[in-house]
């Protein structure tokens, strides 16, 4: 549990966010840029948001790892649904037994926040519907501005 909770830490996350897309660009793949601006969004948000909610984690005795900043949302399970929710759009469709196991891995690294009593359930979920809230935000943002600079310029009369 703590090597998975520490695989998907936020930082970590973003980590692989950039490594996909770096590997996708490379491969004339500009549109995967998507994925780190979709993470790092969630992962600002998380911290804005815990700054403003400031809700307390579970008592120490209840923890098996120490955390020390606010509890709400978990910006584990929050970068991990916006990681998931991120690729799930731009595959539309295809490799669903990768989409699948993403969503999985999201799943299990809220299941980690529980289990090492870092979050409440409440949290957790919160995480979940923000991450995948956000990626699914900034996918429309990413789509829109990329239309409106593709689209031919109006003549000046």
């Amino acid at each position: 549990m703590r090597a998975l909770t520490e695989l998907t830490r936020p930082s970590v996350v973003l980590l692989y966010a950039l490594a996909v897309a770096g590997v996708a660009v490379f491969r004339s793949r500009p549109r995967w840029l998507y994925l780190p601006v979709a993470v790092l969004s969630a992962n600002l948000l998380s911290h804005a948001l815990k700054a403003v909610i400031g809700r307390e984690r579970p008592g120490l005795e209840l923890q098996l790892i120490y955390e020390y900043n606010p509890a709400m949302p978990s910006g584990h399970a929050m970068g991990a649904a916006a990681f998931a929710m991120a690729v799930t759009l731009l595959l539309a469709g295809r490799r669903p037994w990768l989409v699948a196991g993403l969503w999985a891995l999201a799943a299990a690294t809220g299941m980690t926040r529980l289990y090492l009593g870092v979050h409440w359930f409440t949290d957790v979920v919160a995480g979940y519907v923000l991450g995948a809230a956000v990626a699914a935000g900034v996918w429309l943002l990413w789509r829109f501005f990329g239309r409106r600079q593709g689209a031919p310029e109006v003549a000046h009369c």
